[in-house]
């Protein structure tokens, strides 16, 4: 019962304010917004880390285009798609974190609650590729591949009905 929104970074929208609007205002109705920012805490590191996630996003032209989308969703080589698609995905973490920013950084980047609106965003353009194309052309040797630390394999997760959620709008971009 739970919808994580994906953030569409192709959007007009995005592309004129850049990080929505939900994610940037501070407050909400005079309260600390959630998801403009969490707490890190995790004394056990070295060094310990204890403060608030950062971004210092650039500028929302550089954004990803629906042209570049597009493409993506165009290659049917799952090793071409994987890439294309790898790139895109990248260069939003680094987009968002700029340069100190949480979402630029492997260690911290999930404790930005845009984070997961990003990552929605792409398993909604993994999944709009397969209904695209399919998944015969994935490599085999992938398919039993573990998704350490989860008890699952690549073929376990490959159909998003079959790990209980979709997508609205799932018609090609």
């Amino acid at each position: 019962d739970v919808y994580i929104p994906w953030w569409d970074w192709r959007s007009r929208v995005s592309h004129t304010e850049g990080v929505p609007r939900a994610f940037a205002q501070q407050t909400v109705n005079g309260q600390p917004n959630p998801l403009a920012k969490a707490h890190i805490s995790v004394p056990n590191a070295n060094p310990p880390t204890e403060r608030d996630t950062r971004r210092f996003p650039g500028d929302p032209s550089e954004l990803p285009t629906s042209s570049q989308v597009t493409f993506a969703l165009s290659l049917s080589d799952y090793g071409d798609f994987s890439d294309e698609l790898e790139g895109i995905h990248d260069s939003i973490h680094v987009w968002v974190g700029g340069i100190g920013g949480d979402m630029a950084a492997v260690p911290f980047a999930a404790w930005d609650p845009i984070f997961w609106s990003h990552h929605c965003m792409i398993d909604r353009l993994w999944w709009l590729w397969q209904l695209r194309h399919g998944i015969n052309n994935i490599p085999s040797e992938l398919l039993d591949q573990e998704l350490s630390p989860f008890p699952f394999t690549v073929r376990r997760v490959l159909n998003v009905h079959e790990l209980g959620y979709d997508y609205a709008g799932t018609v090609s971009m």
